[in-house]
C-alpha cells in the first residue's frame, strides 16, 4: 500500500510541476516525468486489481 501511495504522490507532484512550468508559457505539454508517473500508477492499479480478483477467486474455490 505504501508503494501505491508513493506513486500517487509522485504523479501528483509531477502534475503540479508540469502545471506550474507550462502555465507560464500558456499551454500544457506533459513531460516525460509525468508520462512515466502515469504509466507507473496505471501498472500499480492493474496489479492491485489482479491481486484482489485472485484473492476472491481463491476464496470461492477453497469453499
Amino acid at each position: 500500500m505504501k508503494r501505491i501511495q508513493f506513486e500517487i504522490l509522485f504523479f501528483l507532484s509531477m502534475l503540479f510541476i508540469n502545471g506550474v512550468y507550462y502555465y507560464q508559457e500558456g499551454y500544457f505539454k506533459p513531460s516525460s516525468g509525468l508520462i512515466l508517473a502515469s504509466i507507473f500508477i496505471t501498472i500499480e492499479i492493474v496489479i492491485f486489481a489482479i491481486q484482489s480478483i485472485n484473492k476472491k477467486y481463491k476464496k470461492r474455490t477453497n469453499t
